[in-house]
């Protein structure tokens, strides 16, 4: 046990691809934790603990977590206040909680309402290691190397409890980054709640259109790019979108006049302007690392 981060029994509230993948980069790094599970898909449960994904399959949440040092919530989004009010009662006097969902305002009114003195452990989290294909047979032990996880402390969690949670992400590869559940909201509607919207848009148009979907198979690598987070799950992304609608509604405001100042440009034939905001794009995009 490494005495930095004195974790004996670890609980994974949901066992899909960032449940199963936090278990197995966790089992990679702390090889002496022991791995609770549980999940409402009692399939998922059993594929979990006979690939060595857990050790211990529970069917209920509040199970799992008894006696637990961590617990983390990977559940759906529409999930969480239920197993936050599950867990509230049989939770150590120590134990931390994290959660890994999309969208955190939500998260937190969850945990304040239902997590009473535990609220002081809890520590809201978003990895930004997913991916289009679900479930724990796409869990893998490499999710979080180098990618960032978005830590959004309450005004009640405990630091010591942030420091650790902090340390653990780190243990797995992990690159923290800290900032307030509100303006992670707005930021993520930006960065990928409101483009997979889009890409599902885009998808869904083009099966609409007859026998466009047939001809998928003379598309180039850019439909396929713009496209590909079409793939995701259809339930989860419903349940994040909704959740963040405001600042998506926003954001797709704006979007909204842009592509009517496009199409008018391009009716017109206004070269000018579409070179404007192609090269403003391409320059922008470009300069990602």
């Amino acid at each position: 046990m490494n005495p930095e981060l004195p974790l004996r029994r670890v609980a994974i509230i949901g066992v899909g691809l960032v449940g199963g993948s936090f278990a197995l980069a966790l089992r990679k790094a702390h090889p002496d934790v022991f791995l609770a599970g549980s999940d409402a898909d009692a399939k998922a449960l059993a594929f979990a603990k006979a690939n060595h994904v857990i050790d211990q399959a529970l069917e209920h949440a509040s199970e799992a977590a008894a006696d637990a040092d961590l617990v983390v919530i990977a559940t759906p989004l529409v999930a969480l206040p239920a197993v936050f009010g599950a867990i509230a009662t049989t939770l150590s006097d120590a134990a931390l909680v994290i959660d890994v969902a999309s969208t955190k305002e939500s998260v937190v009114a969850a945990a304040r309402a239902h997590l009473g003195a535990a609220l002081s452990r809890f520590v809201p989290c978003h990895p930004i290691a997913g991916s289009e294909q679900s479930g724990v047979a796409a869990a893998r032990a490499d999710l979080f190397d180098e990618r960032p996880v978005v830590i959004t402390p309450l005004d009640e969690t405990a630091p010591p409890a942030l420091r650790l949670v902090r340390a653990l992400w780190m243990s797995l590869g992990a690159v923290c980054h800290e900032m307030a559940p509100g303006a992670h909201d707005r930021l993520y509607a930006y960065l990928s709640h409101a483009p997979h919207l889009l890409a599902f848009g885009w998808m869904a148009l083009a099966a609409r259109t007859p026998r466009l979907a047939e001809s998928f198979e003379l598309s180039g690598s850019g439909f396929r790019d713009f496209t590909r987070i079409a793939a995701s799950s259809a339930a989860l992304w419903a349940d994040i979108v909704i959740d963040n609608r405001a600042a998506i509604a926003e954001l797709l405001e704006q979007h909204v006049e842009g592509v009517t100042a496009l199409r008018e440009a391009l009716l017109a034939g206004d070269r000018a302007h579409l070179l404007a905001v192609f090269g403003e794009a391409s320059r922008l995009r470009r300069s990602l690392p």
